[in-house]
């Protein structure tokens, strides 16, 4: 059965904190340590799944860039102290709460504006960084921490591994480059992942070409100590990852989704499912239905116009949008409706997806020059 439950997604902590010191040292959320040649940043923020926060956002980009100078280290792991969860993402409720609670809409967006530019520097930091960095996604893995493991060299799944940009039902749209890294799967299911917010498994995920190797969890906790240990990182991943079982929710249909999906426009999508007689396409139909039609037409306008480009132009782009979508209604109305009265009613604005102009969707680009982000 196709569910997706939006309860841990996307959590967020935008209390930004511009100048952290860098030590190797145990925090409230971050385990750093240096030992030999390996750099190891583990999650330990346990109590919500490991929800970035800006906290963990500024350390974590202030050690890669002491590290990156750092010749005796050879690669760097990226883990977490619990095994259902990697990072579940950021917290929205924090940002719903700001945005009830400040007095103006423009101390609230200048309040949350600097966790978005942190988080995506972060991404393009990671992204080309001359170290390897392997993350070890077990359990979920969604929103803002994707954007830390697809963008490093190795993301490293067992079973239990769930993957997932579910923004669209919360009013949002896929961010983090998500328009760059998604377009690494197979033909039209990167734009299916981010309409749909698809969890995907860790067999999903090497199918799909969102994650390097497979360890099954019998093995996992040896992995780990060896990788701890070795001088070799690519011997390890070869002694220790297989091949994961076969996939019988997704891979199978994939086919069918993609002929679902292949125009890239989600009004001609949702009519191919709904006519579709295989059951996962009309859950799908349903499911996509019940997400912000703004969400929809800004990521379907996204995924199109970020074909070839660059990493560095696609999270400006994110950077554009993200502080365009906190001037919605749509964005604190699918919080409201998911995370704060948990009615699962969102009461969209506009309503239906013919409602929505062209003009308004290009409109999600703009932004003053002087505010834009600096990569």
């Amino acid at each position: 059965m196709f569910i997706l439950k939006y309860d841990i997604l996307y959590i967020v902590d935008f209390n930004i904190d511009k100048a952290l010191p860098m030590t190797d040292s145990k925090s409230d959320t971050l385990i750093i340590k240096k030992e030999s040649n390996i750099g190891h940043i583990t999650f330990n923020n346990p109590q919500s799944l490991n929800a970035l926060t800006s906290d963990m956002v500024i350390k974590l980009t202030n050690t890669l860039q002491t590290w990156s100078t750092d010749n005796a280290l050879q690669f760097i792991i990226i883990d977490s102290v619990i095994t259902n969860a990697f990072s579940s993402g950021g917290d929205l409720k924090a940002l719903y709460k700001s945005w009830e609670t400040t007095s103006s809409n423009i101390d609230h967006i200048n309040s949350v504006s600097p966790f978005f530019k942190n988080q995506y520097q972060l991404n393009y930091l990671i992204a080309t960084y001359k170290k390897p960095i392997i993350c070890l996604v077990s359990g979920i893995c969604m929103g803002a921490a994707m954007g830390i493991a697809q963008h490093s060299k190795y993301q490293v799944v067992t079973d239990g591994s769930i993957m997932a940009m579910p923004e669209t039902a919360i009013g949002f749209f896929p961010d983090v480059g998500a328009a760059y890294f998604l377009q690494n799967c197979t033909e039209n299911m990167g734009f299916f992942l981010g309409l749909s917010g698809w969890r995907i498994t860790a067999t999903q995920s090497i199918s799909l070409n969102l994650a390097t190797h497979y360890v099954d969890s019998s093995k996992w906790k040896d992995f780990k100590n060896a990788l701890e240990k070795t001088d070799s990182l690519e011997q390890v991943l070869a002694d220790y990852t297989t091949s994961p079982s076969q996939d019988t929710e997704l891979i199978p249909y994939i086919p069918q989704i993609q002929k679902c999906f292949m125009g890239k426009n989600i009004s001609i999508s949702l009519e191919l499912l709904k006519l579709s007689n295989i059951p996962i396409c009309q859950e799908l139909h349903n499911n996509l239905i019940s997400c912000s039609p703004t969400s929809l037409r800004v990521w379907e306008y996204h995924y199109q116009q970020s074909y070839g480009m660059s990493l560095k132009e696609i999270l400006k782009r994110d950077y554009r949008i993200s502080q365009n979508f906190l001037q919605t209604h749509d964005l604190y109305e699918g919080i409201r409706a998911i995370l704060i009265d948990k009615d699962k009613s969102p009461r969209w604005k506009p309503p239906v997806l013919e409602d929505i102009s062209q003009e308004s969707i290009v409109s999600f680009y703009s932004l003053p020059c002087d505010q834009d982000l600096n990569l």
